[in-house]
């Protein structure tokens, strides 16, 4: 079984896990909010400070800038593909209207940059450490995302999108950079530095198994209610622009632009990403079309095993 196969099956197989344990009632309806604030506020922020502080490469780098450069960038460029996109394949009175129209183009423009590609990374890159370097990617996906994306769903921007940028896992990526640069990490207590990264190492298959427990919510709550032309619409629309034309034009660019090793590595690995479960939440808090984004999101996920694993094993090894 080639590594990309096995990282998707690694991510479907816990996902899984949370799906049943919500069908069960282990996790029951509406609690899944109480694992997204332990996930957000303790676990992401402690796998951030460990993988930032423990990583001296970061000292002798430029990865700290190019890597959220490109985070940042390449989210950008996929908003404009996605608006291009849903202005020319968005047909209809159900699919045409402006708000369901920026509820796809936000829906395909931020991929799963976390939940999903860290396992993947982890498991296709076992000796190098890449999660450091991920992390920084990041930063400029969670501001791309509390910008763009929300003044997308919105219609519109002001304070309130860019304060958003100001959440746990990014004032930790700060406080880390500041104490590894400052050379504060080299009076960290082991027993601290174990105890985070011990902490950190459970956000992973608790991040997937919340996706699982999202996933059976939304489709208790009626996702693919309502009529089947549109679902089915945007099921297909929604594919072709995530899964398809983005990746294809991801690959094209990353191939041209000179960059680090690793942060390529990265930089393949997101565009094969599907589309991010966490739009459908900004969906219900700053508008949009929820069952849209839910739609494209969820089909994006569902299909994601098969899209991972044939655009990683065209990627330059």
């Amino acid at each position: 079984m080639s590594p990309a196969i096995h990282a998707s099956l690694l991510v479907v197989v816990i996902s899984a896990a949370g799906f049943i344990a919500h069908r069960k009632e282990v996790i029951k309806q509406g609690h899944s909010s109480s694992l997204t604030n332990l996930l957000i506020k303790i676990l992401m922020p402690a796998l951030i400070f460990s993988s930032i502080t423990q990583n001296e490469d970061f000292l002798s780098s430029n990865m700290v800038f190019m890597a959220p450069i490109m985070g940042f960038s390449f989210v950008s460029l996929s908003f404009i593909v996605s608006f291009v996109f849903a202005k020319i394949f968005l047909r209809g009175k159900d699919l045409r209207d402006s708000e369901n129209i920026r509820s796809f183009v936000a829906a395909c423009g931020v991929q799963n940059y976390g939940f999903v590609a860290i396992p993947v990374i982890v498991t296709l890159f076992p000796n190098e450490d890449l999660i450091g370097p991920l992390l920084m990617h990041n930063v400029g996906v969670e501001i791309a995302m509390w910008t763009i994306a929300c003044s997308t769903l919105r219609g519109s921007f002001d304070r309130k999108s860019l304060s958003q940028i100001l959440n746990m896992p990014f004032i930790t990526v700060m406080f880390s950079l500041i104490v590894l640069f400052s050379g504060m990490y080299r009076y960290i207590p082991d027993f601290f530095a174990d105890a985070t990264k011990a902490v950190g190492q459970t956000a992973i298959p608790i991040g997937l198994i919340l996706v699982g427990a999202t996933l059976s919510e939304l489709i208790k709550e009626g996702l693919f209610e309502g009529k089947t032309s549109r679902v089915v619409k945007l099921l297909g629309l929604g594919l072709l622009n995530r899964q398809i034309l983005l990746p294809a034009i991801w690959f094209v660019f990353i191939a041209m632009i000179p960059l680090d090793a690793d942060l390529k590595k990265i930089m393949y690995v997101q565009a094969a990403m599907p589309a991010a479960f966490l739009t459908i939440v900004l969906a219900k808090h700053f508008g949009g079309n929820v069952r849209t984004v839910a739609c494209v999101s969820v089909t994006s996920f569902i299909v994601s095993p098969i899209s991972i694993s044939i655009w990683l094993s065209l990627a330059p090894s």
